[in-house]
């Protein structure tokens, strides 16, 4: 009787021992599994709070074509999310073709835009996009309805960074 109950100890220790060994290495993986998902909570949480919008008149989007041999589209964007959103990386399309290197980005008072510029909430960049007479601005006339496609990413605060895009149908005022 007596080797019957060191057996069942033994086998009852032996049983305590893996339990723990598990539960430390379920308690483990649960830790990792929270600090993931508090990461991608954080990135959700920095696309949530980027945001850029088109700021004026939709209907009256200017294009000069008095310039010698060159069109001259400009229009004004806002940074209407809560983070401070990095102009460099401000990327604009124009019926679906890329344009603008950042040297087309002026401040609101018409100065051109510091390298070092925080783009904050509220704050208005213009852009003024010149393109020669041989490009896809050609033809464009008084009334054309162009679509506009603006992305913009924040500055990375944490290690992570937010991105948004809009694209809005504007007319063109020649």
């Amino acid at each position: 009787m007596a080797d019957g109950g060191v057996g069942t100890l033994i086998i009852l220790i032996a049983s305590l021992l893996i339990s723990g060994i598990a539960g430390i290495v379920l308690i483990e993986a649960w830790g990792d599994v929270a600090d993931a998902n508090q990461s991608a909570v954080k990135a959700r949480a920095a696309d949530i709070e980027t945001d850029v919008s088109f700021a004026g008149d939709p209907a009256m989007v200017p294009l000069d074509d008095s310039v010698n041999l060159a069109y001259v589209l400009t229009f004004i964007v806002q940074n209407s999310g809560s983070r401070v959103l990095d102009h460099t990386t401000l990327a604009l399309f124009v019926n679906g073709i890329a344009f603008g290197d950042g040297s087309d980005q002026k401040l609101a008072d018409g100065s051109a835009v510091p390298v070092d510029h925080k783009w904050g909430p509220g704050d208005l960049i213009v852009f003024e996009v010149t393109e020669t007479a041989a490009n896809e601005f050609n033809g464009f006339a008084d009334g054309t309805a162009i679509t506009l496609t603006i992305v913009a990413e924040s500055v990375v605060i944490g290690g992570h960074s937010g991105t948004d895009s809009e694209t809005y149908e504007v007319r063109l005022n020649v």
